[in-house]
């Protein structure tokens, strides 16, 4: 039977329990987020002055084996903020058509005067986002916006030998819907080139 590891004691993990409470749980909930290692540990030295090797990070992260060791409020806090962050798209800003608009908009007005090709290439981005090209909605129409029209013409039977249209015809027979549903079976009796609706 298997029996739950102890909680780490501070003397068998003396780094990863320098940070300060408040860093712990940053790291977890970045780490949940999927913020490369890289950058947390960059934020955590900005912010609270203390340096974290990559391999004291992974302790934060419950996905990873160091990560097995942490304490069960952190794991569940973990669970948490992914569960949250995978769920919910619109927490997301880009995942708004006016954020990313204004964005978009923001980085043209900056580049315009001393980069023309960015720029340029900001417009037409711009373009295809107000334009629905960045949509998954697509509406296809006929002729000036009315509804597409689609022409059904009946196969030309004319080649057909009378066997052909027999077994053709007897093929029909066995996919046919049930009666009186309204299709009618070919006329196979008036010989080649008879074929048609009775």
């Amino acid at each position: 039977m298997d029996t739950p590891a102890p909680e780490p004691s501070p003397e068998t993990a003396p780094e990863r329990n320098r940070l300060p409470v408040e860093a712990q749980l940053w790291a977890v909930t970045r780490l949940a987020c999927f913020v490369p290692p890289a950058e947390v540990r960059k934020e955590i030295a900005e912010t609270w002055g203390v340096q974290v090797t990559p391999q004291a990070l992974t302790y934060y992260d419950p996905e990873t084996a160091a990560g097995r060791e942490l304490r069960s409020e952190l794991k569940a806090l973990f669970a948490e903020t992914r569960e949250g962050y995978l769920s919910d798209v619109k927490a997301c800003p880009a995942a708004n058509q006016a954020f990313r608009v204004w964005e978009l908009y923001r980085l043209y007005l900056a580049n315009r005067q001393k980069s023309p090709v960015v720029a340029a290439s900001l417009l037409e981005q711009l373009s295809k986002e107000t334009g629905g090209v960045y949509t998954n909605r697509r509406e296809l129409t006929g002729a000036n916006g009315g509804p597409v029209q689609v022409q059904h013409a009946p196969p030309d039977l004319s080649a057909l030998s009378l066997e052909e249209l027999k077994s053709l015809a007897s093929i029909l027979s066995k996919t046919a819907p049930a009666a009186g549903a309204g299709t009618e079976n070919p006329d196979v009796s008036g010989g080649a080139g008879g074929a048609g609706p009775a």
